[in-house]
């Protein structure tokens, strides 16, 4: 049985008539919309990369989790948020010729959620992945990586009180590490579920140095 994907509203695109050849996909936290994302990560430098935010038309991607404990439809969720992004990316390098290793995925919240789902279960590396204060709901079913050369760069405040720090962003950064990915962090002790100015401005630096292909992207 084929799995129902998530309806997306239209895509907010910048910088397509500069013919990019790098991309940076948005994807937004639960009740945002990626547009935001992706004007303000123009702001910061990105005037010469394709920026592509996706938003879905009921504003999740997944149901929300009601805990550690109670996530089943969440989990269920992710699957078809999991198919949607997969289906965005294939058309990105149909319609503009731009291959996943000069993609970075870029998400917030929930939408960090399902950058790390998707990079993580792709078998061709993605020039990067981006998480704002998101982490995975099951680190159990999180693959070993496929594709070491991808780097993630995880931003989290141990005030979060949405991914809490010790219950879900701590597990997913060991894990991720145990698993062999390519792992660097901004970690505050302030600043709750929100990306501070600092984080994104060297956010746009770590993404701006995947494209080149620096081997400490964080650097």
């Amino acid at each position: 049985m084929a799995i129902k994907k998530v309806a997306l509203n239209p895509w907010h695109i910048l910088n397509a008539e500069k013919n990019p050849t790098e991309c940076v996909l948005m994807l937004p936290g639960r009740d945002n919309s990626g547009s935001v994302m992706g004007k303000v990560y123009q702001s910061l430098g990105l005037e010469n990369v394709l920026l592509i935010s996706i938003t879905p038309k009921k504003l999740e991607w997944y149901p929300l989790p009601n805990g550690v404990n109670d996530q089943e439809a969440a989990l269920e969720g992710q699957a078809s948020a999991y198919e949607t992004i997969e289906d965005v990316v294939d058309k990105i390098t149909m319609d503009y010729g731009i291959r996943r290793d000069k993609i970075v995925l870029c998400g917030y919240s929930a939408g960090g959620v399902m950058a790390i789902s998707v990079a993580g279960y792709s078998k061709e590396p993605f020039a990067g992945v981006v998480v704002h204060c998101g982490a995975i709901l099951d680190v159990s079913v999180l693959p070993k990586c496929q594709c070491p050369r991808t780097p993630f760069l995880l931003t989290h405040c141990k005030d979060d009180l949405i991914f809490e720090w010790v219950e879900r962003y701590l597990p997913m950064k060991h894990s991720l590490i145990r698993q062999g990915y390519a792992v660097w962090t901004l970690e505050n002790n302030f600043g709750g579920h929100l990306i501070d100015e600092p984080d994104l401005i060297r956010s746009s630096y770590f993404i701006q140095a995947c494209f080149k292909g620096i081997k400490d992207a964080a650097a």
